[in-house]
């Protein structure tokens, strides 16, 4: 069978041999078995069943490309209704790309300390691969964490990350966020602190967030 031919006959448009069909049943049972191994504190919160809906219509419209399925389901939550849920589903989205992220050692303390406040003020930081903030109006770590859809709702800003082997979701204060955020935008140390805490810096050393510092004017 020509390449062509099999992308036609996954995607259910022709069917090129009597038994093909029971192949197509066995790649949906894998693709909802992906969903759910990828998004269970989603599936927890809308149960078996709508859980199951939901990945079945998804995986009938949205083929993996590639056999290795770590990667598929990055947009599931887009057909999760419910705001507080697909929040959710986004979160383990971001606890899942942490988890296969590289595995890069994060810097010392004593490398910070090494540089000194003028140095590190005219630097770049350079995040770990798995490192990302999310906000959520929804408060969706709590959710994430007690699979618990009654949980009141407010704003949750979240840091997640896997420095080690461990991926770690932090709910963090608003200026913490934007200060990370600053920083993964590339801006100066300075213009990340603004007007806050310099002590917010303790944060990349204790989390283990960052993997290389370098000048700013570097090439």
């Amino acid at each position: 069978m020509r390449e062509s031919q099999f992308q036609k006959a996954i995607a259910a448009q022709e069917t090129p041999h009597p038994r093909f069909p029971i192949y197509l049943n066995n790649v949906a049972a894998g693709l909802l078995t992906a969903l759910r191994v990828r998004f269970p504190a989603t599936e927890a919160l809308l149960g078996q069943h709508e859980f199951a809906r939901l990945a079945t219509a998804y995986a009938r419209r949205t083929k993996p490309i590639s056999a290795v399925l770590i990667s598929y389901g990055e947009s599931f939550a887009d057909a999760i209704a419910d705001p507080a849920v697909r929040d959710v589903a986004r979160l383990e989205n971001l606890w899942w790309r942490a988890y296969h992220a590289e595995d890069v050692p994060p810097l010392p303390a004593s490398a910070f300390a090494a540089l000194g406040v003028d140095a590190l003020e005219a630097s770049h930081f350079v995040f770990h691969p798995s490192v990302s903030l999310f906000s959520s109006p929804h408060a969706a770590g709590t959710m994430w964490e007690t699979r618990n859809r009654d949980t009141p709702q407010n704003l949750q800003h979240l840091l997640i990350c896997r420095p080690e082997a461990e991926v770690n979701v932090i709910l963090l204060d608003l200026p913490v966020s934007q200060f990370i955020a600053q920083l993964m935008a590339g801006s100066s140390l300075p213009v990340a602190l603004g007007d806050s805490d310099p002590g917010m810096v303790r944060v990349l050393i204790e989390k283990q967030l960052i993997i290389s510092i370098t000048p700013l004017d570097a090439p």
